[in-house]
């Protein structure tokens, strides 16, 4: 019997073992490599998802409701699309605090930057400014209130609600805005 290269390399330890003919790619000794490298490729560029998306001449996002179902997660799409809102504390970046920028969920728009990030207690991510022509605000008289609902500009996409007067911030503005609502892109 005739060893290959593939044979020895494996035997010294430099090759995962094979299962069932393939190669163990989550054997203990490959698990961490293989890991910290399928979170880097999915985190690389964050962005990548929405660059082929259709836009009209205005850089709107043009896609039908099927589209929109079809493309995201159900609870991006009850967010984005129907308007509602995930429960308060739940959302994975209400406590982030990486440097870089933060795009619609939708569209990859960019919404809103770290520097005007800050912790408002309330339980969702809150900005003090948006980008500017990047956040449309529209009246929400929902739930027996009156409060301003906010947008994405590119795709319409429900982001939260603006509240102002608060005194949290010297801007006095708080954008509450969902967590499903937003990606994060780390500064590079």
């Amino acid at each position: 019997m005739t060893t290959t290269r593939a044979d020895r390399r494996r035997r010294a330890g430099s090759l995962p073992e094979r299962v069932d003919g393939r190669h163990a790619l989550l054997g203990p000794s490959t698990q961490r490599p293989f890991l910290l490298w399928l979170a880097m490729a999915n985190t690389h560029d964050p962005l990548a998802r929405y660059r082929e998306l259709p836009r009209d001449d205005d850089g709107r996002v043009t896609l039908s409701d099927t589209a929109w179902r079809e493309r995201l997660s159900a609870q991006e799409y009850r967010i984005l699309r129907q308007g509602g809102t995930e429960p308060g504390g739940t959302g994975p970046l209400t406590d982030h605090e990486e440097a870089g920028n933060y795009h619609c969920a939708g569209c990859g728009l960019h919404l809103y930057t770290s520097e005007h990030k800050f912790h408002s207690g309330c339980g969702w991510p809150a900005f003090d400014d948006d980008v500017p022509n990047a956040v449309i605000r529209l009246e929400d008289k929902s739930h027996g209130m009156v409060r301003t609902e906010i947008r994405c500009r590119a795709c319409d996409g429900h982001l939260g609600h603006v509240f102002i007067g608060e005194g949290l911030t010297a801007k006095n503005v708080r954008h509450c805005v969902n967590s499903a609502s937003i990606v994060f892109a780390p500064k590079s």
